[in-house]
């Protein structure tokens, strides 16, 4: 008994194996035929094309292809389409995307090229989408989301940006790190019906830096053009793996950075002008950085050194050896505590409790402030004499430490024993 069941069993599967590849070997031509249909400037190009109903994908050979009315070309040496198959069928039928419920793009060894300049090349990239998509509703986003969940993933593993796409933003540049994308995760949930979009998970390791976060974001409208954030809950822990270096010494400065951390989690609620409502807001976030050192070239480095000699100082007095700031924000109120600046020639701390009424520093209400300057280097404490004497007043000191109190508002700050 067991025999004919097993014998069934082979025969069964040797039956779907088979029509499997038949009607795989016709959907492939059917697809091929389509395909070719296309204008010469959007048609895409590959050496073979396989397809798989059983498992709903499609395989591309040596597959390229121009991106419509631009020089972007994407090229990759297999590219696998996750598909279901009726869907993909309907659509080399019709010609039009009427339905579709999920797609998987996985690209090996892609490269995107503009103006045949290598921009970006990936070992593995995977595009994957799930809701329901059609031409229709994607014509009218501008007025409507669709009202089914819609989830977007994207994954790149061994990366590398050959022309860097910021080379004139520094801060970008800084949270890039480097030209390297080791690893990338990025899932991104839109929820009309809930008007909300998820950004269930983030994480990003480059040649330099490591970030992992997640965040929510709450909206007021229907599409994009009257799309409204009214809340963004987040979190992120974005620390180095590596030394980091960015800039160049004639153009702003040549910046190296030893170590970095920085985490963040609050609810940032939003007014209709996207400004932060900081009396509704609950943030906690904290930096702390080593050994951050600039080097300038040219005009600006003899700038900068000319005007530092009048202190006493030289370019390297101002590396900072460690920063650290920790701050709150809860009930309007922001609170840092501890925060810390290490320079070769002093030691500054701060504390603050200020009250936040608006989205700008001058709406700010300084409850408390004090900075304490301490162990300040001699040829600095000179320098400070020497200003003092010049310009008639004295630096409020508690002992060898300057101690400054402050008031008003962060905008306009007035210190206790200054006036200006």
């Amino acid at each position: 008994m067991k025999s004919k069941i097993l014998a069934i069993a082979i025969i069964l599967l040797v039956v779907v194996y088979t029509g499997n590849w038949i009607y795989g070997n016709i959907s492939a031509k059917k697809l091929d035929l389509y395909l070719q249909q296309f204008p010469e400037t959007s048609r895409p190009y590959y050496t073979d094309l396989k397809v798989n109903p059983l498992c709903s994908k499609i395989t591309f050979k040596n597959f390229s292809l121009v991106y419509p009315n631009s020089k972007f070309k994407i090229e990759s040496d297999v590219l696998y389409v996750k598909i279901k198959h009726r869907e993909a069928m309907e659509i080399s039928k019709t010609q039009r995307v009427d339905k579709l419920t999920s797609l998987g793009l996985n690209f090996e060894n892609a490269k995107l090229s503009g103006n045949e300049k290598a921009i970006f090349t990936g070992k593995n990239v995977t595009i994957n989408f799930d809701g329901d998509m059609s031409h229709q509703k994607y014509q009218v986003m501008n007025l409507n989301f669709p009202d089914e969940k819609q989830q977007l993933s994207l994954k790149i593993e061994e990366g590398a940006w050959m022309q860097h796409p910021t080379k004139n933003n520094w801060l970008t540049r800084f949270l890039i790190g480097s030209n390297k994308i080791e690893y990338a995760d990025i899932q991104i949930l839109l929820n009309h019906e809930e008007r909300t979009i998820d950004v269930e998970k983030v994480k990003v390791i480059t040649g330099t830096l490591l970030m992992e976060g997640d965040a929510k974001v709450n909206y007021a409208g229907q599409g994009f053009n009257d799309f409204v954030p009214s809340q963004v809950n987040m979190k992120y822990d974005l620390s180095s793996n590596d030394q980091i270096n960015w800039g160049e010494r004639s153009a702003g400065g040549k910046y190296s950075l030893q170590s970095f951390n920085s985490t963040f989690e609050g609810e940032l609620n939003l007014d209709e002008k996207h400004d932060v409502k900081s009396s509704l807001s609950k943030v906690n976030f904290s930096l702390n950085l080593k050994d951050l050192n600039v080097e300038y070239d040219g005009k600006s480095g003899s700038g900068m050194e000319a005007q530092l000699m009048m202190l006493g100082l030289k370019p390297e007095d101002l590396r900072v050896d460690e920063l650290v700031f920790n701050t709150q924000i809860n009930d309007g109120r922001c609170i840092v505590d501890n925060a810390k600046l290490v320079l070769p020639v002093l030691e500054a701390t701060l504390k603050a409790d200020i009250k936040l009424y608006g989205v700008n520093m001058d709406s700010t209400d300084i409850q408390t402030m004090e900075m304490r300057i301490a162990n300040i280097e001699p040829n600095l404490q000179s320098s400070l004499a020497n200003f003092e004497r010049t310009f008639g007043f004295r630096i409020p000191r508690d002992g060898e430490d300057i101690l400054l109190q402050i008031k008003g508002s962060l905008e306009h700050p007035q210190i206790k024993g200054i006036h200006y």
